[in-house]
């Protein structure tokens, strides 16, 4: 078990002191819970939930959000739907991977939306080939966090042509717009079809036990409301009072300051690192990172846990092309502060090492082969390549051939020719000549260091060579 995790995202920070206070009264709780009916224990958690989330209208309509165990659970439901309705979606990508992984199983067709929906929300294009669009505001992993007027403009997209507009808003504590306007009063007020999904895992730190809530307009909730149904007969009555005591003692929600204080302390560990801290546009749950050119999440990923420390790869939320997210990371932000900022110096001691390691020269044999097959299908766009592929049948040419054998020599410090790709373009053949560039080298610096006189003697004989050559 790593000593550093950083990865799952959801909400791990330190009890407040009023929450600690209120913790010493579960069993006062779990009383109060027992003996309560259940709707009415559900109807003032939903008064408190979405009164602090500022959607009043979801209180006054006749038809009762639909409560889960989790959001994830509650995405079960919508996918259900979305399959029996046979719906092509409009995904947002990059985003949580466990959306298209729960749309995926129950083989819902997904296309990829750009967060360029946030940008140019009129684009007829981010609204084409799909039935349903589905977002994540604000969006994990990038923080993107959508003005009123864009979400409006988008329900209004959706609206014309008749499209259903998804929303997770399961972050919606860390937005700086959605507290300050009923995004559920104005789908209503438009005739929208929409789904929006709620959660408070993201927000509390309650180890878990959580409410994943779906808001529907009238025409789907029946439906909805059927699916759930087969899945569960109510959340726990215990829970909904539980959650219901944290958000009343922390009325300034605690989350975002943890937020923003852990984002300053990750800012500060990698301001000299190579690592740069995309910037966000609020107190985000989760930090993106993005590396430096040539180094690869997954790799690095795998290294870190060596290094006791566990963070995301970018790929899963490039969910329909993983090597977009390559050169991303994702860290949680939701932990004790102390345990962040330990973590936080020890992922940039971790990134100094990994750096140190790059700038190695590579003279083994299967470190070399292992290189130059990652950077062909990486330069090439290929899933995997061996050695026994020709450079140029795989569609290789002159100028992807300068950009390899460049990568080559910034990875090895060793100088590499293209000339010796251009006369062995079989990847096996050419990485051998690569390794006898490494081999060399090396044994020319060890020669240096046993010998100080061995670097002017080679100039002197080298000058020598050109004045007879001339």
């Amino acid at each position: 078990m790593n000593k550093h995790n950083l990865a799952d995202g959801h909400a791990r920070q330190a009890q407040t002191t009023e929450m600690s206070r209120m913790l010493a009264r579960l069993p006062e709780l779990y009383e109060q819970a027992e003996s309560a009916p259940q709707l009415m224990v559900q109807r003032r958690f939903e008064e408190t939930f979405y009164g602090r989330a500022g959607q009043s209208s979801v209180l006054t309509r006749k038809w009762p959000p639909l409560h889960h165990y989790s959001s994830s659970l509650s995405i079960e439901v919508v996918a259900n739907h979305l399959r029996e309705q046979g719906l092509r979606v409009g995904l947002l990508h990059p985003t949580f991977d466990n959306i298209p992984a729960i749309l995926r199983r129950h083989g819902v067709p997904l296309e990829p939306l750009s967060e360029h929906i946030f940008v140019e929300p009129a684009d007829p294009a981010s609204y084409a080939d799909c039935d349903a669009v589905f977002l994540v505001v604000p969006n994990n992993p990038t923080g993107f966090d959508p003005s009123p007027e864009v979400i409006r403009t988008i329900a209004d997209q959706c609206r014309e042509r008749d499209l259903l507009l998804i929303m997770d808003f399961s972050f919606r504590f860390f937005s700086r717009h959605l507290a300050a306007w009923d995004q559920y009063g104005y789908f209503e007020s438009i005739g929208l079809r929409y789904i929006g999904i709620e959660d408070t895992g993201k927000t509390w730190p309650t180890l878990d036990l959580k409410i994943g809530s779906l808001v529907a307009d009238a025409r789907l909730h029946s439906r909805l409301q059927e699916i759930t149904d087969d899945l569960l007969l109510n959340v726990s009555p215990f829970i909904f009072t539980l959650i219901h005591e944290y958000m009343n003692v922390d009325e300034e929600t605690s989350s975002r300051a943890v937020g923003r204080a852990n984002r300053k302390v990750l800012e500060h560990a990698l301001k000299d690192s190579q690592v740069a801290v995309v910037p966000a546009e609020g107190p985000m749950s989760v930090a993106w990172l993005r590396l430096p050119e040539g180094w690869r999440a997954g790799e690095l990923c795998d290294w870190l846990i060596s290094q006791g420390i566990s963070v995301l790869p970018g790929s899963p939320f490039f969910w329909a092309d993983g090597s977009l997210g390559e050169s991303y990371l994702r860290v949680a932000l939701m932990r004790p502060e102390a345990d962040f900022g330990a973590g936080a110096r020890a992922l940039a001691d971790a990134f100094e090492q990994y750096r140190q390691l790059e700038l190695r020269p590579v003279t083994r044999r299967d470190d070399v082969e292992a290189l130059v097959l990652r950077l062909t299908a990486d330069l090439l766009g290929l899933p995997n390549v061996t050695l026994a592929d020709d450079f140029f049948e795989l569609g290789g040419d002159s100028m992807s051939a300068m950009h390899l054998v460049g990568r080559i020599a910034q990875v090895t410090g060793v100088p590499q020719r293209v000339k010796a790709l251009f006369e062995d373009p079989v990847l096996g053949d050419f990485t051998a000549r690569v390794i006898e560039a490494c081999r060399h080298q090396a044994a020319v610096e060890s020669e240096e260091i046993t010998d100080p006189l061995a670097r002017l003697r080679r100039s002197f004989g080298a000058h020598r060579t050109t004045d007879v050559g001339a």
